[in-house]
């Protein structure tokens, strides 16, 4: 029961125990391998050998902030630093739903659904690549995830007014016109962009103190400013062993 072990080679030579074994060690465990011998051909006798390893438990990342910001830029930072994160891109998601042919209503009704599935459905560490803006949305993606730790990143600039606004349009200059194919849902004109700014800073509501009282891990940044390592602090927050972390921590001092 210990969770210091993470795999068993389970060697077995009757059948009987092997599903009673079973039975107790797949709550803890998942088969990565299975092989069925037959030693001895026209008897009852066979062997097996099953590898198993240790269910992963589910990390929920959830940044928080509007478009241009970085969000898809920390998850990229992340994948290419060799944390094996699953990447779920509401953008991506939208653009093969409307490459297919839906309507808008139905392309954010079928979003939704995908969004819901890949929560319910996906193990490890996740990543929602969107504005997650809003706190109801928030609590339903926790609950839908069942996941064990739970961590958010607060992308909320200090700037305000026409400073964030300006330095949000400078960010997503590159969607503009017909050549982004990854931000489908995004205009292409400057005032259009505006427009779209300005409407998401109007509603989006950051993580409060009494929302984050029962979350393991809030990690603030303002997007402009600080943000060389961000990826490294979410690195460290998805180890879920404090001795790893000391040993990155004072791995990192030394290089």
């Amino acid at each position: 029961q210990s969770e210091q072990v993470v795999a068993i080679i389970y060697n077995s030579c009757s059948t009987k125990s092997l599903v009673r074994d079973m039975e107790g060690l797949m709550q803890a465990f998942d088969v990565k391998d299975f092989r069925s011998y037959n030693f001895f051909p026209g008897t009852s006798y066979t062997a097996s050998l099953t590898y198993l390893i240790r269910k992963r438990k589910t990390t929920l990342v959830i940044p928080v902030g509007p478009a241009g910001v970085g969000k898809s830029t920390l998850a990229a930072k992340l994948r290419s630093g060799g944390v094996d994160i699953s990447w779920w891109q509401r953008d991506e998601v939208f653009k093969q739903l409307r490459e297919q042919g839906f309507g808008l209503n139905k392309t954010k009704q079928l979003v939704h659904q995908d969004l819901l599935s890949f929560l319910r459905n996906t193990n490890g560490i996740l990543y929602l690549d969107s504005t997650n803006g809003n706190y109801e949305a928030r609590q339903l993606y926790i609950k839908q995830s069942n996941a064990d730790r739970i961590i958010y990143v607060s992308l909320q600039p200090t700037a305000t007014g026409e400073t964030v606004l300006e330095a949000l349009l400078e960010n997503t200059r590159n969607r503009l016109g017909p050549n982004d194919a990854n931000h489908p849902s995004f205009p292409r004109t400057v005032e259009g962009q505006r427009k779209k700014h300005l409407n998401i800073l109007k509603g989006i509501s950051y993580p409060t103190v009494a929302e984050t009282s029962s979350i393991e891990s809030i990690i603030p940044c303002d997007p402009f400013e600080a943000v060389d390592t961000l990826p490294f602090q979410v690195f460290l927050e998805i180890s879920t062993s404090q001795s790893i972390k000391e040993a990155v921590v004072a791995e990192f001092r030394i290089t």
